[in-house]
């Protein structure tokens, strides 16, 4: 649960990540580092600054007073599972390159790919 408060308006907001799920994908690809670690501190650093975004709402119904809130949006990462697929072209390093800023479950499942073409084969098989 985070809660921000901003004093100089009374301005404040809420959110509560609820399952494991959402918050390894508030997280995104360093997630399981930071839950394996248990390093609680670096990764509400990483929420924080890099994945929380806070709008300044003002609301003005009532003419008399104004009130401030704000809105607290986190931003999320697709989980995907070991079956991801990539382009057949991509291999290696590019298969490296193009999946390491996605959050894959148990990536170390993962196959890697030996051949990338399409050979047509004579005979049966």
């Amino acid at each position: 649960h985070i809660e921000i408060y901003e004093s100089s308006t009374s301005a404040y907001g809420a959110i509560t990540i609820h399952t494991l799920d959402e918050l390894k994908q508030v997280i995104g690809p360093p997630a399981n580092d930071f839950i394996m670690n248990n390093d609680t501190e670096a990764m509400m650093r990483h929420i924080c600054t890099e994945r929380l975004t806070v709008k300044r709402n003002v609301d003005d119904s009532n003419n008399d007073q104004k009130r401030q809130t704000l809105s607290i949006t986190l931003e999320k990462s697709r989980i995907y599972t070991h079956l991801k697929q990539t382009p057949i072209y991509l291999g290696g390093q590019g298969d490296y390159d193009i999946n390491k800023n996605h959050l894959i479950e148990e990536r170390s499942r993962r196959g890697q790919k030996i051949m990338r073409q399409v050979r047509a084969i004579d005979g049966v098989m």
